[in-house]
Order: C-alpha cells, then sequence, then structure tokens
C-alpha cells in the first residue's frame, strides 16, 4: 500500500463477512484523493439525504474497479450506482469508508503476506540457493 496516490494506482482491499448481515467482498479500487473527498463532503450542503447516497454510489461506481459480488443467479453483480444502491447498508458504508480512506481494509484470511522469511527464502531462490529447511521438511514427509 501506497501513501502516495499516484496517476492510475489502484489498490485491493477486504471486507470480512458480518454474519446474518452480508458475505465477505474482495475488491480492486483508486482511493479518493483528499481533494477528490472534500469536494465531495462539501457538495453535500442543503442535498436531501437521497441525492447525497445518489452522489456517494456514483462516486463508489467512478472508483470501483472489480468487485466479487454477485447477484440470485451467481453471477457478478455490474459495477454502476443501481447496483451499488441495492446493496445493504452495512456493506455499502465501509465500501465507501475503505474507497474514501476514512477505514482501512479488513484482513484477508487469503491474502499472503511477504514476510522476512518468505523474502529470505525468495533471495535463496534468486541467489541459486536451496532451501535447506523445505528440503529437510520434505525429506522427513517422505
Amino acid at each position: 500500500m501506497q501513501n502516495y496516490i499516484g496517476d492510475g494506482y489502484e489498490q485491493d482491499a477486504y471486507i470480512a463477512e458480518l454474519k446474518g448481515i452480508h458475505s465477505e467482498v474482495r475488491f480492486t479500487f483508486r482511493p479518493l484523493r483528499y481533494d477528490q473527498h472534500l469536494r465531495l463532503l462539501d457538495g453535500f450542503g442543503g442535498l436531501k439525504p437521497e441525492q447525497r447516497a445518489k452522489r456517494i454510489f456514483q462516486t463508489i461506481a467512478k472508483k470501483l474497479i472489480k468487485w466479487d459480488v454477485i447477484d440470485s443467479k451467481g453471477h457478478v453483480c455490474a459495477i454502476n450506482a443501481e447496483t451499488l444502491s441495492r446493496l445493504r447498508p452495512k456493506l455499502a458504508d465501509p465500501l465507501f469508508n475503505i474507497i474514501a480512506g476514512i477505514d482501512g481494509s479488513d484482513d484477508d484470511p487469503e491474502k499472503i503476506e511477504d514476510t522476512p522469511e518468505s523474502m529470505d527464502d525468495l533471495d535463496a531462490i534468486l541467489d541459486g540457493k536451496p532451501n535447506l529447511e523445505a528440503d529437510e521438511k520434505n525429506s522427513e514427509a517422505a
């Protein structure tokens, strides 16, 4: 993850299942820059709740690149304001908050982080050195 939001920067995120409310969601998005965030919030003055919601859904649709939200037939839902308006509030809120930089992503249990150990393994592989620990484990299993 980067602190600087350059042109074309994309970020992956995860929203954990909320039992009885919504399933887990993985998505890729372009973060809202601070100036965009301020303009969005400043534009809320005098708007009715339905108008504010519509503006939020349009913003999410513009920043969302892909997601794994499926419909009742098992198809990935289109990313547009109409689809977003049909999400449960407990899913729509964190989706917007992550894209707007208000909240962070939940920890994705399927994401593999580079740990110092895995980087050591990578260095060994790139340097052509055998991974002795993995070799020992494989020989014990045999």
